[in-house]
């Protein structure tokens, strides 16, 4: 039922009175300009009330009663405006009639301008339309969201224990708890690592450096120390290898976090990171897996030498060498004269003879177990090699090694440079015995000394000496009455 401009009931019983009165659901009861009630009994006196579920009664001005008793409240406060549950409400209001429940002026109504009594104002309070279009997902926006949010419950932030534990084992004293917090931090590193959160990594072996270098506790110490060999085992490092494969295409950025990940390291990782070879193609990450294991071993002599005994890896023991050439110390010739020379790979002797070519203070002599080499490239280097200085001890070595026809099977081409190889290191004392080789029993033309080979090599010799002693014999062996002993002086190479 409606009396007066306009009035509206809806649902169960509602009666308005005056400009406008709405009663939605249950009883609702409307006075003045406009009131609404919506639910359970409202009833709104005045200006504009708004009722809307249990009992609510709004007087004067502007005002809301949603929920509980009183005059002008909202829910179980009050308040001057409500918005109810239902759609678009025009109203129509005469201010001259803006009046309370008592019949009196609403002062709160003053504020109209008093000239305009008699005309009506349009006032709307109706609810935009929403367009939920733009709320719609699309089945890959949904993946997509739900990865995002898969992602962030899963993620652990552990930077905050992290910092909490540092805290912590600055102060214990007990070397048990000590130990335990660094097994912690040890399976952590290992989790970045797989994770490829290298920055994580770096931050947490920055901050334990960083602490074992600061600490003062004699006992913590090798505990710290013990840190970084535990995470340079091979089954904490096993989790790189996916990385290794992957880290030709890191971007720079990461790539250089990473770099700076594993020197934090001690060489003990070189050794720990090889295996992964048989499991890394040939290409452009087996190369960086040799640049890394090098970048180790080269700060400890002892790993690199284990390697060149243990590992097969042709490409990684040729990396080794080269970091041996690079080292100008006895401990590197060493490694290269008792692993590198008697490698059985003929490429990485052939690489340690190069190496040691460049160097002189060793022993000549330990080289000459090559003169009898398997590979005819390494045979005439290291007689090259030999030729090269003066040495009657190494001219003795030759000496005996022709006297004794060691050379077994290698064949006449070698027997010659042997002998070249005796005339660049020896000295006059040892013309008797190549004028022997050279003129003595020149009858026989197959067998022992004078045989041709050895009178060629002995010619040979003589020019390379090039002395006056070793000039003389040469122009006798020219001017002698036998014509092979002539040809060894005019076929010198």
């Amino acid at each position: 039922t409606g009396t007066g401009q306009m009035s509206t009931g809806a649902g169960g019983t509602g009666t308005g009175t005056g400009q406008m009165s709405t009663g939605a659901g249950g009883t609702g009861t409307g006075t003045g300009q406009m009131s609404t009630g919506a639910g359970g009994t409202g009833t709104g006196t005045g200006g504009l009330g708004t009722g809307a579920g249990g009992t609510g009664t709004g007087t004067g001005g502007l005002g809301t009663g949603a929920g509980g008793t009183g005059g002008m409240e909202t829910g179980a406060g009050s308040g001057r405006i409500s918005t109810p549950d239902f759609g678009p409400v025009h109203n129509t209001v005469r201010p001259d009639i803006a009046t309370r429940s008592g019949g009196e002026l609403d002062p709160e109504n003053q504020r109209i301008n008093p000239t305009v009594q008699e005309q009506y104002v349009a006032v709307s309070i109706a609810m935009p339309s929403l367009d939920r279009g733009l709320w719609n997902l699309s089945p890959q926006d949904q993946r997509e969201m739900k990865r995002m949010v898969d992602e962030e419950e899963n993620q652990e932030d552990t930077s905050d224990v992290i910092e909490l534990l540092m805290i912590v084992l600055d102060k214990e004293e007990d070397p048990l708890s000590f130990a335990t917090i660094l097994g912690f931090f040890q399976e952590e590193f290992r989790n970045d690592m797989y994770l490829q959160e290298f920055q994580s990594a770096l931050d947490l072996l920055t901050k334990i450096s960083e602490f074992r270098n600061q600490c003062a506790k004699d006992w913590a110490k090798p505990l710290l120390n013990d840190y970084f060999d535990e995470i340079s085992e091979p089954e904490i490092l096993e989790v790189l290898l996916p990385v290794f494969a992957d880290l030709s295409s890191f971007e720079s950025k990461k790539l250089k976090i990473f770099s700076q990940v594993i020197r934090f390291l001690p060489p003990k990782a070189g050794e720990s990171l090889a295996p992964m070879f048989s499991q890394i193609p040939s290409g452009p990450a087996r190369q960086v897996l040799v640049d890394v294991i090098a970048s180790f071993v080269k700060n400890d002599l002892n790993y690199l030498k284990k390697m060149l005994e243990e590992r097969p890896e042709e490409d990684l023991l040729l990396r080794l060498i080269k970091i041996l050439d690079g080292i100008d110390t006895t401990s590197a010739t060493n490694i290269l004269l008792e692993k590198g020379a008697h490698h059985t790979n003929d490429k990485v002797r052939l690489a340690s003879l190069s190496a040691l070519t460049i160097r002189k203070e060793f022993d000549f002599k330990k080289l000459f177990h090559l003169v009898n080499d398997s590979n005819s490239t390494i045979r005439k280097d290291v007689l090259f090699f030999l030729g090269k200085e003066r040495s009657d001890s190494v001219a003795l070595t030759i000496r005996e090694y022709l006297e004794k026809q060691r050379y077994g099977e290698l064949g006449n081409d070698h027997i010659v440079a042997c002998y070249q190889a005796l005339g660049g290191c020896c000295s006059d004392s040892m013309l008797p015995f190549l004028e022997n080789i050279l003129l003595s029993q020149p009858w026989n033309f197959m067998f022992g000394s004078g045989t041709a080979a050895h009178r060629q090599g002995a010619a040979e010799a003589l020019a390379v000496l090039n002395s006056r002693g070793s000039q003389l014999i040469l122009r006798k062996a020219a001017k002698s009455p036998f014509p092979h002993i002539r040809a060894s002086c005019k076929n010198i190479r």
